[in-house]
């Protein structure tokens, strides 16, 4: 419709003409409108008798027009990219309304599974799979309290196989996602787990005990539903309410190792140790502690040293007794020793004196000489090298070195005699008879004289 008043001379006065659409002052001959866009629908009838609309439809989302509309409203004529954006938008809206999403998400999750389509994304993967990947993304985007095993269990899809789908997906477009915070869960938990009046105080205090596990590094590295469930149990159990492991379990969905191990580090920290008065104070006295992994690790360390210290301890002792026991010995052998001692230095000055006296003497060649020099021709006696013939024993000193060394090594000689006489008295062992290798007949003639013999050799053998 044409303004009443034209703009140009505030005239009231406008003609409208209905063939062109044109709509002009009579005043001033101002154009108000041209070209009326007429919004309503005609039908015509074909030759058969069917009845088709006339003009070309648009879609929103289409990149071109299609004039074939059935009598349903739908159109068949859409191409193939434009059906699968219809289809996935569709089953966005089917699975936004079983978890109570908005249009916002429906939306934005919609923008997402369309450039996963322009990325081939889509491509061997199931669609739903990929629209709850972009569900999750928007919901984190949007920090909702909806977890990646809702979307699982809603869409009975294996928990792995959609988070994997939704890694691969963040890497593709390189969606950075803030983390997880797991006060956001609180109140929904909270709401599931019916403390009748006292939801909003126990979903208070585990907000509180949220904030300190962040403090004490608890929640860094964890799942949410680990640290709401063992918050929610510690603020429920504070206010007397009855409540108990399976209860959490079966509505924060985790297992009985993962919530006792969670509360395990909570109570080594120095938040444990207060009471419920002073937990609603926590705020003001900002209490830190370890990490829990850096306590595995210092408790690694003080178990290898106390480990180390108990086997060192034995070995201290037995080298103790060790130490005794070769002091004993040396005590007992040293008188002995020292007999023996002197009596070989003794030889050995007389020794090298009789050698230096029988220098200075003229030689005299005689029978008895030579015969006594072919004797000792086997014990290298003609040396004339003055440093060797020094360094040789006489029978004697062989002798008393002799005795020395079997007084030293008197045990081993004594266990070895009792071997010795034990294998005399026990009866001979039947020998095992070897058994002979046959030749092998099909084996090939040796190539070389070399090979011929290595052959024979090991015949032989």
């Amino acid at each position: 419709m044409a303004s009443s008043i034209c703009p140009t001379c505030s005239c009231t006065e406008i003609d409208v003409v209905d063939v062109s659409g044109e709509a002009v002052c009579v005043s001033c001959g101002t154009i108000l409108e041209e070209n009326n866009i007429v919004s309503s629908i005609e039908f015509q009838e074909s030759g058969g008798g069917a009845h088709s609309v006339v003009g070309q439809f648009v879609s929103a989302s289409a990149s071109k027009s299609y004039g074939n509309i059935g009598t349903s409203g739908r159109n068949y004529g859409l191409e193939s990219r434009a059906n699968t954006l219809a289809n996935g938008k569709k089953k966005i809206r089917q699975i936004a309304g079983m978890l109570r999403l908005g249009d916002h998400y429906v939306d934005s999750a919609f923008r997402l599974f369309a450039l996963a389509l322009q990325r081939n994304f889509t491509h061997g993967r199931k669609a739903q799979t990929v629209i709850a990947a972009c569900l999750y993304i928007v919901c984190r985007r949007e920090r909702s309290p909806h977890l990646l095993i809702d979307f699982s269990d809603k869409l009975q899809i294996n928990v792995y196989v959609l988070g994997g789908v939704f890694l691969k997906f963040c890497k593709l477009l390189q969606i950075h996602l803030p983390l997880i915070d797991p006060s956001l869960y609180i109140h929904r938990f909270a709401s599931q787990l019916n403390f009748a009046g006292k939801t909003h105080s126990i979903a208070t205090t585990a907000l509180r005990l949220v904030a300190t596990m962040k403090r004490d590094w608890i929640e860094t590295g964890r799942r949410p539903s680990g640290i709401c469930g063992a918050a929610l149990l510690i603020a429920a159990r504070s206010q007397s309410v009855m409540c108990s492991l399976h209860d959490v379990m079966d509505v924060v969905n985790i297992g009985e190792r993962t919530l006792k191990q969670r509360l395990y580090e909570f109570s080594l920290t120095p938040t444990a140790q207060l009471t419920y008065d002073q937990v609603g104070k926590l705020e003001m006295s900002r209490v830190e502690c370890d990490p829990p992994s850096f306590q595995r690790h210092r408790e690694k360390e003080v178990m290898e040293m106390l480990l180390l210290e108990s086997e060192r301890l034995p070995l201290e002792e037995k080298g103790r007794k060790r130490l005794t026991r070769g002091k004993r010995a040396l005590e007992d052998e040293s008188e002995g020793e020292e007999k023996d001692d002197t009596v070989l230095a003794k030889g050995m000055l007389n020794k090298k004196a009789n050698y230096a006296e029988d220098e200075d003497k003229p030689t005299v060649e005689n029978k008895d000489e030579a015969d006594k020099d072919t004797a000792e021709a086997d014990t290298f006696s003609d040396l004339d090298d003055d440093e060797i013939n020094s360094l040789l024993l006489t029978r004697e000193e062989a002798e008393k070195k002799k005795l020395l060394w079997e007084k030293m090594n008197k045990d081993f000689i004594q266990e070895q005699e009792q071997k010795r006489l034990l294998g005399l008295s026990a009866p001979d062992a039947p020998k095992k008879k070897r058994r002979k290798k046959t030749p092998d007949v099909n084996a090939p003639p040796p190539d070389t004289a070399q090979h011929a013999i290595y052959v024979s050799v090991h015949r032989a053998t």
